[in-house]
């Protein structure tokens, strides 16, 4: 079984155009933590070296920085797989998704009242969006979630 790979906007970022998350669902958790380390390889001079396979990986958001998204339109990767997701794994990344692309780039990061209805706006608009583009590549099928 092959990843499904897509993409969710999150909304307008730095320079002004459309930004967005890559996304991927894994059908296990070898071939995530397989693909985290493969995309380490092009990026690892700026975000630094893959941590020994991510070992206990679940799932992850990984941001490009801002260095990346003043270039690019997509600025980050949601890696997910499918022994281990659901709508709090999904709203859990999204969450470290929306803080990363909200919080102020240049400045030290002070979380105020302002802050916590956007980090709340872009939370909802990004686990929106993913489950979206899930739906329409998965018409009908509900994600499997483990339950402890």
């Amino acid at each position: 079984m092959k990843p499904m790979i897509g993409r969710i906007s999150c909304g307008r970022g730095l320079g002004g155009g459309t930004k967005y998350f890559r996304v991927e669902v894994h059908p296990d958790a070898k071939s995530m933590r397989r693909s985290i380390c493969e995309n380490d390889r092009w990026i690892r001079r700026r975000i630094g070296p893959c941590a020994h396979g991510h070992a206990r990986t679940a799932a992850m958001c990984r941001y490009y920085g801002s260095w990346w998204e003043r270039r690019h339109n997509t600025v980050g990767t949601l890696y997910f797989h499918r022994n281990c997701f659901g709508a709090g794994v999904v709203a859990h990344e999204c969450t470290h998704a929306a803080l990363y692309f909200i919080k102020p780039h240049n400045e030290p990061f002070t979380f105020t009242r302002a802050m916590d209805e956007r980090l709340a706006m872009q939370v909802h608009t990004l686990v929106r969006r993913f489950w979206r583009w899930w739906y329409s590549r998965n018409p009908g099928q509900e994600p499997r979630q483990r339950v402890p």
